[in-house]
């Protein structure tokens, strides 16, 4: 099931990803500066756990057919402080998808925790009332890209894991002629569209 928030400007997003950042920084007494450290903000500064396992066996889901990728990246238990991150995203083990475990801890307890808390909690004691284990507040599948709760918590990740102060002083350092730039692609594009 798709949850469904209120709209929030980028510029709003933005504002608390920053604000996480100074609070992050003021707390521990640290610069901030490349690569953000996401792991030590979730785990030491906002106090949620991570756990890696195999989200798509876990709630029954399918992997991708074409590729085998797993379609569940992340799951957030607000009311037990906890993300849960597929196991496909182990940095030691697959030390090539550092970067997407990165944004989803981001995505997970930047973007959802911060932004989506406190309309998306819900009662532990209802679960406990049934001997059960609660449900993730927020489980993140690849094909809700386009939800709006699921947008946004990506243009927080984005904006946490890439300031807009820092992404500026490295392209002011990269190119100090302050000269627009257009960069030429790796490989070439061979689209009608494309010159």
């Amino acid at each position: 099931m798709i949850k469904t928030v209120p709209y929030l400007a980028e510029a709003a997003i933005e504002k608390d990803a920053e604000s996480l950042l100074s609070e992050f920084s003021d707390a521990r007494d640290v610069v901030i500066e490349a690569p953000i450290p996401i792991e030590e903000i979730i785990e030491k500064y906002l106090k949620i756990g991570i756990e890696f396992d195999d989200l798509d066996s876990r709630f029954g889901v399918e992997k991708f057919f074409d590729t085998g990728d797993p379609d569940i990246l992340g799951a957030m238990y607000f009311d037990k402080k906890r993300i849960a991150i597929s196991e496909h995203l182990v940095p030691e083990e697959n030390p090539n998808m550092e970067g997407r475990y990165r944004f989803t801890l981001a995505h997970e307890g930047g973007g959802h925790w911060r932004l989506h808390r406190h309309l998306l909690e819900r009662d532990a004691g209802q679960w406990s009332l049934f001997g059960r284990e609660a449900a993730p507040s927020v489980i993140c599948r690849s094909n809700q890209r386009k939800a709006r709760v699921e947008w946004q918590a990506d243009y927080y990740a984005s904006c946490l894991l890439m300031p807009q102060n820092l992404v500026r002083a490295a392209w002011a350092e990269a190119f100090p002629d302050r000269k627009p730039r257009v960069l030429a692609p790796e490989k070439s594009v061979d689209h009608s569209l494309v010159e």
